[in-house]
């Protein structure tokens, strides 16, 4: 008989069972399905967001996430908002529902049941702003015709 200094005879592993899925940590692509005001049991205020997420193999998941409207906790919300390239925070509802449709990115992982959770909102890399330099100057020797 084998003898094990921790005395212990059942193996402990936090590998998956058979048929159970831990959600697996890494960078992934997101749409936002749904942003609404909410005011929880405890009268806190917050926002519930729906996420599509998608996987490498272009399949996609659910992800839900709230944020309180609480001083502590605003830094998530500007970090939700700064992830979709928007730098003023909703004023309305209406405000808030024009959010669906829009992309980002965030970095997710199990939560304790093992489905995704958020744990960073990724910030939008935006490029520079064109918009207000116009056209190229045009002279008449480099017109092709």
């Amino acid at each position: 008989m084998i003898s094990y200094p921790d005395n212990k005879v059942n193996v402990e592993t936090s590998v998956p069972q058979d048929g159970e899925f831990i959600f697996p940590k890494g960078k992934y692509g997101f749409t936002v399905k749904t942003a609404s005001h909410k005011t929880y049991r405890t009268g806190t205020e917050g926002i519930e967001i729906e996420l599509e997420g998608y996987y490498n193999s272009g399949k996609t998941f659910r992800c839900f996430d709230r944020v309180f409207l609480t001083a502590n906790a605003m830094w998530k919300f500007d970090q939700f908002l700064a992830g979709l390239g928007i730098t003023k925070r909703p004023e309305s509802d209406g405000d808030l529902e024009k959010l669906a449709g829009l992309k980002g990115e965030a970095v997710m992982g199990p939560n304790d049941d093992g489905y995704p959770k958020v744990l960073r909102y990724n910030e939008l890399e935006l490029g520079e702003d064109w918009s207000k330099v116009g056209p190229p100057p045009l002279d008449s020797e480099d017109a092709p015709f």
